[in-house]
């Protein structure tokens, strides 16, 4: 696909995401992860869907996120999500919102990939808390993207 890896422009980028949409549905079609497209449905659903997303106490504000600072761990978190409780009080409290990090785990893995999934997923939680990355600036990332959903 021409032109996939070069840097271009806002603009051009834009005007080319039907193409990237395209390149990652064939490569997703060759190479299924049911747990992605679990964590599309979840997202969908709880995100975007009048009743459920009114009365949810999560706000998932992104998929996959890569811990690129954090320097020897591969740690990628499932989804990342703003916790605020839907009480009309906490909506009003804007120093209620809490960030969570949600693990998801699907049925085509057997008891024993889900065991040590966890155990790693946790290992990588645990470093991040621990120094391997600035858990403020995720936090002021899903601080952001709840702004942006708000405005």
């Amino acid at each position: 696909m021409m032109g996939m890896a070069a840097n271009p422009s806002i603009c051009v980028a834009v005007e080319r995401i039907p193409l990237y949409k395209h390149a990652m549905d064939v490569w997703f079609a060759k190479n299924r992860k049911y747990e992605r497209e679990f964590q599309q449905v979840v997202v969908r659903e709880n995100n975007r869907h009048g009743a459920i997303s009114h009365a949810t106490d999560y706000y998932i504000v992104d998929v996959e996120y890569a811990l690129s600072r954090c320097r020897g761990t591969n740690a990628r978190f499932d989804m990342v999500a703003v916790e605020w409780p839907s009480t009309a009080s906490a909506r009003k409290d804007e120093g209620a919102p809490t960030l969570a990090v949600i693990e998801m785990k699907c049925m085509e893995m057997t008891r024993w990939m889900v065991r040590q999934g966890l155990v790693a997923h946790l290992n990588d939680v645990q470093a991040f808390v621990d120094g391997c990355g600035d858990a403020s600036i995720l936090c002021r990332y899903g601080e952001g993207v709840l702004q942006k959903m708000r405005a």
